[in-house]
């Protein structure tokens, strides 16, 4: 059958009305920040005879439409374990913003507008981010998220982060289903209780919850268990389910995904028979959904800033309910917006008050501001990386010192800086791993880092020049010593990082050529700790170690994956 749609884009009521989805589930009871936009009055005209989806052709939508049904969806992404308010320094008025608890009492709210027709998803990555949640394993989060009433999440990257037995420990707490359909698990005797989706009865719709988690997920396990699993890929797995799914009997089909939205939208390409893309492992905020044919996407950017609500109008006819019309909008979570819920507060404080004698101690001062230096847009050095890096090579005794900038959270801005603050900087648990390296091999480590766009390093020791418009694996020009000689590509040196990276992840495999390994048995938190009780008042300028000879595209600060 022929369709012949139209339908306008309006920024100013963010109502767009789509093509559906035809099509149940067994039930069970978060870079710049980007702003994606449709320009205002553009109109999309959707013509097509040829047109079809997973199950065959569609049917035109505003046929028999007897009834019409308004579904809520309510949604997170990339938390990071902000469980509180936090002071955003990015915005001008340095306002409060976030936090699980404040989202907790605004998804009653929206709730309470259509009761019984709304659900409330989350797309990964609620882990790594604060102390609370990282001294607790993440658990704060879960309990929060069980006392908000969560529907479903997806499998982010970082609830690897502590491990198998940790992640099993999340899923058997969760009062909701954790999904990926793309994981695979190696030992079938002891698999993890992950679903590939559900389908949840909301207000007589049966709305399908696919979860994609990023193929790269396992590289976050320690090494002794990155064997364990792998994942698939997110395309064909998708293409995979969707007649699944709708032979369950899914009226709407929604693609809870932690690909990021440039992986989103190539997907939704490829794909027909999704209706919506919740993201997220891009940090990109969405104001208004990004269309690929029929399909939209969304994403919230990160740390539960803005709580995103998708409002759908699915019409009910002879010929089964139809996916007709789209509303999104982003919530604002912030002072004198949002209030926090009662009992999720309640939970995330009895954690946090064990906590607060240790992360309140102050271990130094800051003149001025501690700051990557917009170091993602740059590709040169920071004050907050220059600091670490040298603190490492004062600590081993090791010739160079180098880390990436995507191991940094956040800035550490002027005034007392206390234990918290360094915690919040750099969430992970890791160690120092030094290393004797041929000076060829330092310069592979280094193209290596910087191959990915949104990654490059940060080092002490050496004095870098680079062209980040050569092509990958060409971009070094010169390496110095702190003397202005040149690197001597066949000398060893002592070379210090992260244990994670000498243990080959991550894309980065050149420090697994090193000899006479040594690791710290401090960890890094706490040689940061020591280095700031040292040398308190810290120095906070950048002194040109690292110079790219081309300044590339904006990414912004602490928008990393």
């Amino acid at each position: 059958m022929n369709i012949n749609t139209s339908f306008n884009i309006s920024t100013d009521t963010g109502s767009f009305p789509l093509p559906g989805a035809e099509g149940n589930f067994p039930k069970r009871g978060i870079m710049k920040e980007e702003t994606e936009s449709a320009p205002s009055g553009d109109t999309v005209s959707l013509s097509s005879a040829d047109k079809k989806d997973m199950d065959g052709e569609r049917t035109d939508i505003q046929k028999n439409p007897n009834r019409e049904t308004k579904i809520t969806i309510l949604y997170t992404n990339d938390l990071h374990g902000q469980a509180t308010p936090f002071e955003d320094k990015k915005d001008p008025a340095s306002k409060k913003v976030g936090g699980l608890a404040n989202i907790g009492r605004a998804v009653e709210e929206e709730k309470a507008k259509n009761p019984h027709k709304t659900l409330i998803l989350d797309a990964g990555d609620i882990s790594t981010g604060t102390p609370v949640s990282d001294f607790f394993k993440t658990i704060p989060m879960i309990e929060g998220m069980n006392l908000i009433g969560y529907d479903a999440m997806t499998l982010g990257n970082h609830e690897l982060d502590s491990g198998l037995k940790n992640l099993r420990n999340l899923i058997d707490k969760a009062d909701f289903p954790i999904l990926s359909a793309n994981i695979i698990q190696k030992n079938q005797s002891d698999l993890l209780p992950v679903q590939p989706f559900i389908i949840k009865d909301t207000g007589g719709v049966k709305v399908g919850v696919l979860g994609i988690s990023s193929p790269d997920s396992f590289r976050m396990l320690p090494f002794k268990e990155r064997e364990s699993l792998r994942f698939e890929d997110a395309l064909s797995t998708t293409q995979k389910y969707i007649p699944e799914m709708k032979k369950a009997g899914a009226d709407v089909i929604v693609l809870l995904s932690h690909l990021g939205k440039d992986q989103d939208v190539e997907l939704a390409k490829q794909t027909l028979g999704v209706d919506l893309i919740i993201g997220g492992h891009s940090h990109t905020r969405i104001e208004e959904p990004v269309f690929v044919g029929n399909t939209a996407i969304v994403q919230t950017g990160q740390k539960g800033k803005e709580l995103g609500k998708i409002e759908i109008s699915v019409s009910t006819g002879s010929d089964g309910k139809k996916f007709t019309k789209i509303k999104h909008n982003l919530i604002p979570i912030e002072d004198g917006k949002s209030v926090p819920d009662p009992e999720v507060m309640s939970v995330i404080s009895r954690y946090e008050s064990q906590l607060e004698p240790v992360m309140n101690r102050k271990i130094g001062t800051l003149n001025r501001d501690l700051k990557l230096d917009k170091c993602q847009d740059t590709r040169e050095d920071s004050s907050l990386g220059n600091f670490i890096t040298d603190g490492i090579r004062d600590f081993t005794g090791s010739d160079f010192a180098v880390l990436t900038n995507t191991s940094f959270r956040s800035s550490i801005y002027k005034g007392d800086v206390a234990v918290r603050h360094i915690h919040q900087m750099y969430p992970w648990n890791s160690k120092i791993a030094t290393l004797e390296m041929k000076g060829e091999d330092i310069k592979k480590a280094l193209e290596e880092i910087g191959e990915p766009s949104y990654r490059h390093f940060t080092l002490s020791g050496m004095k870098v020049v680079q062209d980040t418009s050569r092509p990958a694996g060409e971009r070094i020009i010169s390496m110095k010593s702190l003397s202005g000689e040149e690197i001597d590509l066949q000398k060893f040196y002592k070379v210090s990082t992260l244990d994670w990276y000498a243990d080959g992840t991550d894309t980065i495999q050149a420090f697994t050529r090193g000899k006479n390994r040594q690791d710290s048995l401090l960890d890094i938190k706490d040689m940061i700790i020591n280095s700031f009780e040292k040398n308190s008042p810290i120095p906070s300028e950048r002194d040109g170690r690292i110079i790219n000879l081309r300044k590339p595209i904006s990414y912004g600060e602490g928008d990393h994956v």
